[in-house]
């Protein structure tokens, strides 16, 4: 989402040889860039997972999707990319940064908005091709990122009978959940919910792991969030739970939930209903009161652009994560909510074959398009 590049601009060199001759310039012409690469745009602006196929350049979307497409990449607004490995698909694709900007951004990773206006399409285009299958070779598989962290509502204490842990009591543990399932009407329910109770216990086989989560559902017509209620245990000792915000109950995988806890290595993975998670659209409000530093329990409508900007949903980390937040794009580099390409430059595996890729605008090809109109090129190595 940031932009810097160099311009390339050749001289005539002169050789001073005493001589005016025209033997004394070089007149070897530049080479030009070969127009060999596809351009392509993704529309993602229906809010839902749009994939590409690289070597066809087809594309189709979540709900148009069956199960038997082949497919490299993919992308779902505030929730980001993906490919097809690891945690986001049943595919072998991978991938790395071959090529990126790191001008454009400061010592601490914050972007610098003026280098960002120095790159775009055609002056990144050499370094695009300049990309090849060695340029990196530590290719990686995607991996789940989740929105709410699990440091924001776990405590942990040690001590010589092993650790401790407990729900933490400060506004960091609370977040706006949307359901990941519509209702009769065609809408989404809101709620305030926050890990209220943690048990963990490492002397049982296997050992315990469960949480309590309370909701407050907010009220469309009262215009208020209910009453605080808390779940019963959800014991996630063994395998993944689901839970049901609207009726605060457990459920199977395969009805209606909003959140699911899992252990993930050392990682208590807490997933929306959405995203790679899972195949609903939920998520977690952006909350962007006070500056952006106010928290769910500042909100007082969660239906209220001005309170609650949007919603983000768990995703896949992997090569396509960096170097911005949200990989080649950069969030906010303007100050307007804004998503700048960074023009980083990946290398794409699929097991077979190898592929360069570049994102160019999230605003289409001329960079007037509503957001989540992706324009990229790629081009088979």
């Amino acid at each position: 989402m940031y932009k810097q590049i160099f311009a390339l601009a050749l001289l005539p060199a002169l050789v001073a040889c005493g001589s005016s001759s025209d033997s004394n310039i070089d007149t070897t012409p530049t080479p030009e860039v070969p127009e060999s690469a596809a351009y392509i745009t993704i529309d993602s602006t229906h809010n839902e997972r749009v994939y590409l196929n690289m070597n066809s350049g087809s594309t189709f979307t979540e709900s148009e999707k069956t199960g038997q497409e082949l497919w490299h990449l993919s992308y779902k607004r505030y929730s980001g990319f993906a490919l097809n490995g690891g945690i986001a698909g049943d595919g072998e694709v991978a991938g790395c940064t071959a090529h990126h900007y790191p001008q454009l951004y400061d010592d601490n990773g914050q972007p610098q908005p003026a280098e960002f206006e120095t790159l775009n399409k055609d002056n990144t285009q050499t370094d695009f091709e300049a990309v090849t299958t060695e340029s990196c070779d530590t290719l990686i598989t995607d991996s789940l990122t989740t929105i709410i962290n699990m440091d924001d509502w776990l405590q942990a204490a040690y001590g010589p009978s092993g650790p401790s842990f407990a729900a933490k009591d400060d506004t960091s543990n609370g977040w706006i959940i949307r359901s990941g399932d519509a209702d009769g009407n065609g809408q989404h329910h809101y709620a305030r919910v926050k890990v209220e109770e943690v048990g963990y216990d490492s002397g049982t086989t296997p050992t315990t792991r469960k949480l309590k989560l309370t909701r407050e559902l907010w009220d469309s017509n009262s215009q208020s969030f209910g009453a605080q209620e808390t779940s019963e245990w959800l014991d996630f000792s063994e395998q993944r739970v689901y839970w049901n915000m609207n009726t605060n109950s457990i459920v199977s995988s395969d009805q209606a939930w909003d959140l699911s806890i899992a252990v993930n290595g050392r990682s208590w993975d807490l997933q929306t209903n959405a995203g790679v998670s899972g195949p609903g659209n939920g998520g977690v409000g952006l909350v962007v009161l006070n500056g952006g530093e106010g928290s769910a329990w500042d909100v007082t409508n969660p239906g209220s652009p001005d309170q609650v900007y949007t919603l983000f949903t768990d995703a896949a980390t992997g090569a396509l994560t960096d170097p911005g937040n949200f990989g080649p794009l950069e969030y906010n580099v303007t100050g307007t909510h804004d998503m700048t390409a960074n023009f980083t430059v990946y290398r794409i595996h699929d097991g077979l074959e190898d592929y360069r890729l570049q994102i160019l605008s999230n605003y289409g090809e001329d960079d007037d398009q509503a957001s989540g109109h992706i324009y990229l090129r790629y081009e088979k190595l």
